[in-house]
């Protein structure tokens, strides 16, 4: 189902009674797509790790645990940690 027809769906069905909650979930991005290093560094943040710590266990530079949670975060619709680790736990994604 592409992003198009879930919108549709939201809006159908916010008007058909279904509610407000129910519409949102709907017209939420398709799967994540995250790389296998994105996903990795997810994992690690949900478990409450810094970008320092992501880096010394993965092997990289400070600077790539960055742009990956910032990859993150554009995939997910989010903004900060505290809702990349939400959004992960609820869609099952880590």
């Amino acid at each position: 189902m592409s992003n198009v027809d879930n919108k549709v769906i939201a809006i159908t069905g916010a008007s058909s009674g279904l509610g407000e909650a129910t519409a949102r979930l709907l017209s939420l991005k398709p799967p994540h797509r995250l790389s296998v290093r994105e996903l990795e560094v997810l994992k690690l943040m949900v478990e409450g790790h810094s970008n320092s710590e992501i880096a010394a266990h993965l092997y990289l530079s400070r600077n790539t645990v960055k742009t990956h949670v910032r990859g993150i975060f554009n995939k997910l619709g989010v903004d900060h940690r505290v809702q990349a680790a939400v959004t992960a736990l609820r869609q099952g994604i880590v």
